[in-house]
């Protein structure tokens, strides 16, 4: 479980800024590498589960490979980084992920304890960048430093991004100008589990709302107006890098019809919350300012006089006459005058907000810790039960016939085989790994033996 990202879905409560990254693209593959160079940035950190990679696999994406040989080329693959919450992190602790992803990217890989978007983790990619910058023979100590960070998720890639600018404002106290930028991926290349799959719904109504509300990155609920700059709309570009890459078949997954009414009721909460926390907001300024809502003013209308309609009607029935003389051979009926609609009573509401709203909003903050605990206690549940330890749960019961304790031992004997079987497995997957990674180096102790022998006869 990763605490880091539950802690930091916490604090954007009281700082939304945290969500919202400073760029949208579909993909990767609508970034130009050149501007974005060109623009100051030297360093860039990649996300690898649908961001470069499928979830759990170890290649790169097959649309990517175009756009990702000009981004090493651009850049240098020494001054790319990836950080992921698979490979690399406490749960890949022998790194034997990290050196099969970097040997097929061709990038470095971060090997950090605490996943993101931890702070811990934020200063470990500072550092390392530091420590590029600074064994450069060009390089100064006043040279900017520009990190860009490309993710797929709001709760993890854009709140570390965060805390990556703010580890970088104690370098700027040394002279050293410093700056991090976010760029969120939204294509998918691969499919993920149902968890998952909650949460990038929970994270994409969250967003759409707080980008309605003009939140900057980083900013707070007061701070609203926020703009795309028009230097960071440059680095996007419309078109893709090939046409074989844009008939590349997308994932469609089929939605169940229960998956689409618990995602319709889910976005029908959220806009009413956001709109009920807005409508707070206007009471609150007119309790104070003593002016009038936006709302009240729209429905406010001047109420109107009976001698003002008996001058209307007497101005219609003079100007009907005049015609009928002049023009018509027969008279033309007035119109009727339109009724005044009768003044409805208004719903019955709370503070201004109708009892549904409220009803709403108050099941979204229930069913959010409930849901969260209730997934909690599921997981527990799960693994007590893979592990084959029911003996806690529930009363204490008599002890079981001999025929039945036969069929225990049975059911123990063959789940201690098929975990034995899965270390096995994971066994000869790393006995694997080494083979390959012996053969590599025994191919490059060959070619510098050829070279060296080569180089001999040459002499």
């Amino acid at each position: 479980m990763n605490l880091h990202g539950i802690a930091a879905a916490v604090q954007s409560i009281r700082r939304p800024g945290l969500l919202i990254p400073h760029l949208h693209v579909a993909s990767m593959r609508h970034l130009d590498w050149h501007r974005i160079y060109a623009s100051g940035v030297r360093y860039i950190v990649f996300d690898k589960d649908n961001c470069l990679t499928a979830p759990h696999h170890d290649q790169l994406a097959e649309p990517l490979q175009t756009t990702w040989k000009e981004c090493r080329r651009v850049f240098g693959s020494e001054n790319l980084l990836l950080v992921s919450n698979s490979a690399g992190s406490n749960s890949d602790p022998q790194a034997l992920a990290a050196e099969t992803v970097s040997s097929n990217l061709g990038i470095p890989v971060l090997c950090h304890a605490a996943k993101k978007p931890s702070s811990q983790c934020a200063r470990q990619v500072v550092e390392h960048f530091l420590s590029l910058a600074f064994r450069r023979a060009e390089s100064s100590s006043t040279s900017p430093l520009h990190i860009l960070v490309i993710g797929d998720r709001i709760t993890t890639d854009m709140v570390f991004a965060q805390r990556i600018a703010r580890c970088l404002t104690k370098i700027e106290s040394d002279g050293r100008h410093t700056q991090c930028t976010s760029i969120l991926t939204k294509q998918l290349w691969g499919r993920e589990g149902l968890g998952t799959r909650c949460l990038r719904l929970i994270e994409s109504s969250v967003l759409r709302q707080l980008v309605r509300a003009g939140i900057p990155p980083g900013g707070s609920w007061l701070q609203r107006g926020y703009h795309i700059p028009p230097e960071l709309k440059t680095w996007v570009v419309p078109a893709v890098e090939a046409p074989s890459l844009a008939s590349a078949p997308t994932i469609t997954m089929p939605e169940p019809r229960m998956w689409t009414r618990l995602k319709s009721a889910w976005q029908a909460m959220v806009s009413e919350f956001f709109g009920s926390v807005k409508h707070i907001q206007q009471l609150a300024w007119s309790a104070l300012t003593a002016t009038p809502t936006k709302q009240w003013r729209s429905s406010w209308r001047m109420p109107s006089s009976s001698k003002h309609l008996v001058s209307r009607s007497r101005a219609r029935h003079m100007s009907t006459c005049r015609i009928v003389r002049a023009v018509h051979e027969k008279p033309v009926p007035r119109r009727p005058m339109p009724s005044v609609p009768e003044k409805q009573s208004p719903p019955r509401s709370l503070f201004g907000i109708s009892w549904l709203r409220w009803a709403l909003a108050v099941a979204a903050l229930i069913l959010l810790p409930l849901g969260f605990m209730g997934g909690m206690k599921l997981n527990e549940l799960v693994d007590t039960w893979r592990s084959g330890d029911l003996s806690h749960e529930g009363e204490r019961s008599l002890p079981p016939e001999p025929q039945v304790q036969e069929e225990v031992d049975r059911a123990v004997e063959s789940e201690s085989q098929l975990q034995q079987r899965k270390k096995i497995t994971s066994l000869e997957l790393e006995h694997y790994h080494l083979r390959r990674e012996r053969e590599r180096i025994t191919e490059k102790l060959a070619h510098l033996d050829e070279r060296q022998k080569a180089h001999s006869e040459q002499l």
